[in-house]
């Protein structure tokens, strides 16, 4: 165990601090207000300037227009960094369960609680989003995935941990989809949703 810990402390310092530029990237593409109110009611006029600019009408514009906008950008290098972080270790978590001692019956058990997750992550996150400012929704679901990774990186792995990690991994895939899908509408508006939405989801392929 003393031998992994090196490892294992390498893992989670790269997770962190991909999940965290990603979502800070993501919080950045956001239109948050440029003044702060200078009063007690800071946290209440801020809430109020995030949601009348969730209701300020979109321009829709074409995918070579989007493309020069560096919210399209900001927006693509964090899908980018997620699916760097914790894409490889979605597609591969029976191999990795195997690894760690598990069956294939249990792993493929572990394994199937991650289709629920997936299903909790997008109603989950659109039921969020339609509530709360989007970064607000990001940050926590797409940062806890490096628990999951600091669960995996590691030995002595319980199958009540093993099966955190493949609800958590779950969780931020729903949540992701979904996140990208409402960026894209929200940002770049429906009249060539379908290109921009591909070109915003592409680098998920690329780093998965």
């Amino acid at each position: 165990a003393d031998a992994l810990m090196p490892r294992k402390l390498a893992v989670t310092h790269l997770v962190f601090l991909v999940l965290a530029t990603a979502c800070a990237v993501t919080a950045l593409a956001a239109d948050a207000p440029t003044t702060a109110p200078a009063s007690a009611a800071f946290v209440d006029g801020l809430l109020r300037a995030f949601a009348a600019d969730a209701a300020k009408p979109r321009t829709p514009i074409t995918l070579g227009e989007a493309v020069r906008d560096y919210r399209f950008w900001l927006i693509w290098v964090s899908v980018l960094c997620v699916a760097f972080a914790y894409g490889g270790v979605f597609v591969h978590l029976a191999q990795m369960l195997v690894g760690h001692g598990f069956t294939l019956t249990a792993a493929a058990g572990i394994v199937s609680t991650q289709g629920l997750a997936i299903l909790a992550g997008r109603v989950g996150t659109g039921f969020l989003l339609d509530r709360l400012w989007a970064p607000l929704v990001t940050l926590p679901l797409l940062s806890a995935p490096a628990i999951a990774c600091w669960l995996l990186a590691g030995d002595g792995l319980t199958t009540g941990f093993a099966v955190l990690s493949a609800v958590i991994l779950g969780l931020a895939t729903g949540a992701e989809t979904d996140l990208i899908a409402f960026l894209a509408g929200r940002y770049f508006g429906m009249a060539h949703y379908g290109r921009i939405y591909g070109m915003l989801y592409m680098p998920f392929g690329l780093a998965s």
